[in-house]
């Protein structure tokens, strides 16, 4: 089920474990957030941007998790070093890869 498995990429991402982030990425994703608006593509330039990510404090609390067909939804909030932010992550599933990643900030 999505929700499940919503629920271990979220997990996954807390314990800033990019080797089982790896196993939720389809080869083609696209990520797409406030940094990269055009958006990164390809799994290994995807968790090379998250491995970046990684190099500094985060803080990532999944408030909510929401099901829609082959998507989900994510209400958060993070801490990137010092500073807070709320938004929503929307994934697109393919085969139970994530095959879009839409990350918004507010």
């Amino acid at each position: 089920m999505l929700i499940d498995r919503t629920k271990a990429y979220v997990e996954a991402f807390n314990n800033c474990d990019i080797d089982a982030l790896g196993n939720f990425f389809h080869q083609e994703v696209g990520l797409f957030d406030p940094a990269n608006d055009s958006g990164i593509f390809g799994k290994e330039n995807v968790l090379s941007m998250i491995r970046d990510l990684f190099n500094k404090q985060i803080v990532f609390v999944a408030n909510n998790i929401f099901l829609d067909g082959n998507h989900t939804i994510i209400e958060f909030s993070l801490s990137i070093d010092n500073e807070s932010f709320k938004g929503v992550d929307i994934i697109e599933w393919h085969n139970e890869k994530i095959k879009v990643l839409r990350a918004y900030l507010y």
